[in-house]
């Protein structure tokens, strides 16, 4: 993008601000510098940058991105696959961080501290949200990327998408990724579209007895519906409004309050990063680092307070399909009607 454009062109081309597109450039400048081939002018930096937002902004083909930059599709393609992996390389680690994470003890205990501000619930890390990126049908394990759920709703729509890959992430108070959970690297349909958020969570390392460190605070994440109830993981009680409690009533609103934060950052995501949310024919293997990639960029953006233009915000829409085992212990059921009660009176006592 040429820096004569207007900002609000700018803007709306690769979906990022001046400043921070400057900023990306600089952080990635020596992972993608290329010096000067015989005979010609190697692409500086800042276009080769430029090429990759405007796929990932639009979900572009190449062809229509050749236009713009009068480069070959060959190139432009190289260029695009450079990016992702420098983003991956030079900003994943800095960008994308646990709060349970060996020396991460000041900013976990930030996140506690606005979750519990957002939901009333102490000692909650993050918010777990499943979304689909919709795909063309593989050639291989095609069953198990059919989403059953995806076809119905668009029966009525010429060429819409029945498969999809599902992905996995944690994200803190503030909508910043923290986890990234991409599925098998082995194009065997365990990140299918079939498959559930329950069961994607147990494939995920959000599922490692690792979290569970002798000694160390428990690790407690907040989920929707679509989730089970876990040792780790508070969902809300599956049941009516009207068969609640109160204090079961107390939780849930908590609950939703706080896992409404992830909802919000996949709308961001794929309201920023278009490609998410168009048909992709890409392999499925570079669909993940293509997904990895724009939950850095998100993170990016966000630090640097980059906003979205609000004009590209729309509704998300994933499906919510309730667990097969919806309780995996009797002591975490326990636990979260110890929630509920203390919550409870916490709201009578302030009344």
């Amino acid at each position: 993008m040429s820096p004569r454009y207007p900002a609000s062109e700018f803007n709306r081309g690769l979906h990022m601000g001046r400043p921070t597109f400057h900023r990306l450039c600089a952080e990635l400048h020596d992972a993608m510098v290329r010096n000067d081939p015989p005979a010609r002018q190697a692409i500086p930096v800042p276009t080769r940058v430029a090429v990759a937002l405007m796929r990932l902004a639009h979900g572009m083909p190449y062809r229509e991105i050749c236009v713009h930059f009068d480069m070959g599709v060959s190139t432009a393609h190289k260029l695009f696959q450079q990016f992702c992996r420098a983003v991956r390389a030079v900003l994943r680690d800095r960008f994308v961080v646990s709060p349970s994470a060996p020396g991460q003890d000041l900013y976990a205990d930030t996140v506690k501290a606005k979750f519990e501000a957002l939901t009333g619930i102490p000692g909650v890390t993050g918010a777990v949200y499943t979304t689909h990126v919709h795909i063309i049908a593989p050639q291989l394990y095609v069953l198990k990327y059919f989403n059953p759920r995806l076809a119905e709703r668009n029966a009525n729509k010429k060429g819409s998408a029945s498969y999809s890959v599902v992905f996995q992430c944690t994200v803190d108070a503030d909508g910043a990724f923290t986890d990234i959970f991409l599925g098998s690297d082995h194009p065997d349909g365990s990140s299918g579209g079939s498959k559930s958020d329950e069961y994607v969570l147990l494939k995920s390392n959000l599922n490692d007895n690792q979290m569970m460190i002798p000694g160390a605070p428990p690790v407690r994440l907040l989920g929707g519906a679509s989730y089970q109830l876990t040792d780790y993981l508070l969902v809300p009680y599956a049941r009516p409004s009207s068969e609640l409690t109160g204090a079961q009533e107390e939780l849930n609103q908590g609950v939703v309050a706080g896992s409404a934060v992830a909802n919000e950052a996949f709308m961001k995501l794929k309201a920023r990063w278009a490609f998410l949310r168009r048909r992709t024919e890409v392999r499925i293997p570079d669909l993940r680092v293509i997904f990895e990639t724009c939950c850095v960029l998100h993170n990016f953006c966000e630090r640097f307070w980059d906003e979205l233009d609000p004009e590209l915000a729309f509704e998300l829409e994933d499906d919510v399909v309730p667990p097969e085992i919806p309780v995996r212990s009797a002591a975490a059921a326990q636990e979260r009607d110890a929630i509920a009660h203390s919550l409870f009176l916490r709201r009578r006592a302030n009344n």
